[in-house]
Order: C-alpha cells, then sequence, then structure tokens
C-alpha cells in the first residue's frame, strides 16, 4: 500500500514540476526557474524508476545539497518578500492579498511547493 502511495505522489509530482518547468519558458529569467523545476521532476523520475539508490551515501547528500540550496533560495525570496512589505503598504491582510499577484511571491509560493 504505501508503494502504491509512493508510486502515485512521485508521478503526480513528476508531471506538475514537468509542466511548472515548461511554462516558465515565458517568465523574465526563465533560466533560473526551469532547471529549479526540472531538479525535483528527474529526482521524481529517479524515484519512480528504481529505489536501490537510497542506499548510496552519494544520493543521500545529493538530497541534502539540494534541499540546502532551496532552503537558501527561500530565504533570499522570502527576505525580498519582507524588504517590499516593510517598504509598502504597511496592512498585512492588504499584502498578503496581493502576493500572488507579485512575481516574487509566486516564487516563494513555487520554491515552498519544490521543498514539499
Amino acid at each position: 500500500m504505501a508503494l502504491c502511495v509512493s508510486l502515485a505522489t512521485n508521478f503526480l509530482f513528476l508531471t506538475f514540476f514537468s509542466l511548472a518547468a515548461y511554462v516558465q519558458q515565458n517568465d523574465p529569467n526563465p533560466y533560473l526557474w526551469v532547471i529549479a523545476y526540472t531538479v525535483p521532476a528527474v529526482i521524481c523520475l529517479a524515484e519512480l524508476i528504481t529505489d536501490k539508490h537510497k542506499d548510496y551515501p552519494t544520493y543521500n547528500r545529493l538530497h541534502l545539497s539540494l534541499l540546502l540550496l532551496y532552503f537558501l533560495l527561500l530565504l533570499y525570496l522570502g527576505a525580498k518578500l519582507l524588504f517590499m512589505f516593510s517598504a509598502a503598504d504597511k496592512r498585512l491582510y492588504s499584502f498578503l492579498s496581493h502576493v500572488l499577484q507579485i512575481e516574487n511571491g509566486r516564487e516563494f509560493l513555487g520554491v515552498c511547493l519544490i521543498i514539499l
């Protein structure tokens, strides 16, 4: 049962991240975001193909390194959003209601999805 859930989840995220990488072609900085979404798609594909690679320490170090890289990107984008919040309207509700209309807000939420 757990194997079926794992396969379904990896297939779902493989599809999602592949489509997310594809639609980034019209982004202002597509090279960063196509790579950012392609890496998790490749990891999900590797998980679908085989699970023997989980025993290798190099694979685990690669996962931890990528997770650290995405956390650093998340901190950077979060700091940019906080700076925009402090420089703009001080009403938190107004800012949070428009976060998806801001490019930095969409990028921040995209990195949150990658980390999950």
